[in-house]
């Protein structure tokens, strides 16, 4: 088993051979890291200044300090931590903090109780809930970076003060705690959904457009400084001063000029994400009513909780299920595969990613925060090198297809937000290696196939991060289906195919030898007796490094009930390549119960990759069962 290397810090300018000894994981990693969550030297508590309480270890008790106290503005404790040699495994020492977090806590009231605990051995770095055996969040050394999402999330939960508004110019206008957001998102799309009388699909694209609009001129705004809010779009005073000029001043002015800025870039060669003649369908009330419940909030400004991600967040609060016929990765899982995916890469060689069935472009998104995130505090280069190297993994480090065309533009609208136009998300059908132009499509239409094919070629691939659908068939006496059966080996001969069977074999034809990928695959692939041939054709072709089984209730939010697993393969470089060793593992619990309740505290896939980053760091690994049940 290789070792990860070049392990680096950039938010911290770290590396991994800097941290020898626990004194040094103080020292280097944590002290830093407790400044830039904010906290002033009289809420970081040393040791020497902390009592010894008597807690639990194992057989005895005895009286044990932890390494820190961080304090909350009311001078509680909020967060125990506690410092580990590089060469200790952190899953071993969880028992002890919780312990004198339970012994610290007895007694007092809510407000003073300890409410995390965050382990660190320099290498691995874990946040828990006081009371809970899985980590919250797990980082990396190489996750301390600006703008990395497992970083955005640890600030999220134990920064010294939370988020709070802030004022610019004469309106408040500042971030929301997520959680609101959410709330916001989710009340605000209904709202449009009833008042306009759409359908579920029709009202969120609209919402969609209005979001849009208000993160571009949140942009805009952040560096308006202080100006009269009758000059700034999207707020009450504007569209009162607009009243004369327009009835509708954002359909007419606003979207109007956001629709001509897109049809000149794809006059550069971008991709399509409205119509040449489109408009705004909500009415001027609503759009009204709209700018009242977002006008004091920051939409561009939240990167820094949010990692850029809050189309993300807003997709997760407006879409749900059968409504919009889209089914999306939970989240978690999409965070659990992409570290993984991207555990080891150098961003000096931005690896080629691709999902062919990328609906949103969660994927892409959450690659392109993680190498942007590695990129951003890189000493290794230079600011115009640094450009250099955002404009590859923006725009052509980062491929998507979905064959439904407005998903393909909700995608394109995504990407555009976090910085790349959309240039290599494709409308098209991600099985059909061939595409064929006829002669009755729209010439621009043409233009996207010619494209695609130009683009999308075997063996350019360096990695697969996908979830494709789990039970579309595709049957021989159809004849465009009959044409994908044709072009994919492993249907062989088959009269019928499993959509998901038949996306191994096109990210087999386009990864590199040696390229990845993780892939959601329905658990019949891995141990129905039906597909024998099939698991025989996997592994002629893949090594399996990994198989992490998740819970039957892993996609219960699209209303899908079937049990799956995330395949972790990487293409042989030639047939005769063994099978080596495989880290498995087995989650009950993703972030919600069978209610679609959240349960973040209760979520497996932080603690499986502390174990695996330690296995990819170590070699070795020691069996791990944990009980995670509801302590309800």
């Amino acid at each position: 088993m290789a070792k990860a290397i070049g392990e680096y810090s950039s938010l911290f300018k770290l590396q991994a051979k800097d941290l020898r000894s626990e004194a040094e994981v103080e020292t280097r990693l944590l002290a830093p890291l407790f400044t830039d969550l904010g906290y002033p030297p009289i809420s970081i508590v040393p040791k020497k200044s902390i009592p010894a309480l008597v807690i639990n270890d194992g057989i005895k008790s005895k009286p044990k300090a932890v390494d820190f106290f961080l304090l909350r503005p009311n001078k509680a404790v909020k967060v125990v931590v506690e410092a580990k040699s590089p060469n200790e495994i952190l899953s071993k020492h969880w028992g002890q903090a919780a312990s004198y977090a339970l012994s610290h806590n007895k007694d007092k009231p809510d407000e003073e109780r300890v409410q995390w605990l965050l382990l660190s051995n320099g290498h691995i770095t874990s946040l828990y809930k006081h009371d809970s055996v899985v980590p919250i969040v797990t980082l990396k050394l190489s996750d301390f970076a600006s703008g990395s999402p497992p970083y955005v999330t640890l600030r999220g939960y134990i920064k010294y003060r939370s988020v709070q508004e802030v004022s610019k110019g004469r309106l408040p206008f500042g971030p929301i705690a997520s959680d609101k957001l959410n709330k916001l998102f989710q009340e605000s799309h209904d709202y449009v959904w009833k008042k306009e009388k759409l359908t579920p699909t029709d009202a969120f694209f609209e919402f969609c457009k209005f979001i849009f609009l208000k993160i571009r001129e949140d942009k805009k705004r952040e560096v308006a400084g202080e100006v009269e809010t009758f000059t700034l779009p999207m707020t009450f005073d504007w569209l009162n001063a607009q009243v004369k000029t327009s009835p509708h001043p954002i359909r007419d002015i606003l979207f109007q000029t956001l629709r001509n800025d897109l049809e000149e870039s794809i006059r550069r060669g971008k991709k399509r994400i409205f119509e040449t003649n489109e408009t705004l369908k909500l009415s001027a009330g609503t759009c009204k009513e709209l700018v009242r419940r977002f006008e004091k909030i920051n939409l561009s400004s939240i990167d820094e909780d949010l990692n850029g991600r809050m189309f993300e967040v807003f997709l997760n609060a407006a879409v749900r299920g059968r409504a919009l016929g889209q089914y999306f990765t939970p989240r978690p899982v999409v965070d659990f595969m992409t570290r993984i995916g991207l555990d080891g890469v150098d961003i000096m060689k931005s690896p080629k990613i691709i999902d062919a069935c990328c609906g949103t472009a969660g994927f892409l998104i959450e690659a392109m925060a993680h190498l942007l995130a590695q990129l951003r505090n890189d000493t290794r280069f230079n600011k115009t090198e640094r450009q250099e190297r955002k404009n590859i993994i923006c725009n052509e480090a980062l491929y998507g297809i979905d064959a439904n065309e407005r998903v393909a533009r909700i995608a394109r609208i995504n990407m555009y937000l976090h910085g790349d136009g959309g240039s290599h998300v494709f409308n098209a059908d991600g099985l059909d290696s061939l595409s064929n132009i006829t002669d009755d499509m729209p010439s621009e239409q043409k233009r996207e196939v010619s494209e695609y094919r130009k683009n999308v070629n075997p063996e350019m691939f360096d990695l697969v991060l996908t979830n494709p659908p789990f039970s579309m068939t595709y049957k021989r006496n159809n004849e465009d289906e009959a044409t994908i059966l044709d072009q994919r080996q492993i249907a062989n001969g088959q009269s019928s195919a499993k959509s998901n069977v038949l996306f191994l074999d096109r990210y087999l034809e386009l990864l590199k030898p040696c390229g990845q990928m993780l892939i959601v695959i329905d658990d019949t692939v891995l141990n129905g007796d039906t597909l024998l041939v099939e698991r025989k054709w996997l592994m002629e072709n893949f090594v399996i490094l990994g198989i992490h089984s998740l819970p039957f209730n892993a996609f219960f939010k699209a209303k899908a009930n079937i049990k799956t697993s995330i395949l972790h393969l990487r293409k042989k470089k030639k047939a005769s390549e063994e099978q080596g060793h495989i880290f498995m593992s087995i989650s009950n619990n993703i972030g919600h119960d069978n209610a679609l309740k959240d349960t973040p505290e209760r979520n497996n896939l932080p603690d499986i990759l502390s174990a695996y980053f330690e296995w990819r760091r170590t070699g070795t690994l020691t069996p791990i069962i944990k009980h995670n049940q509801d302590k309800n």
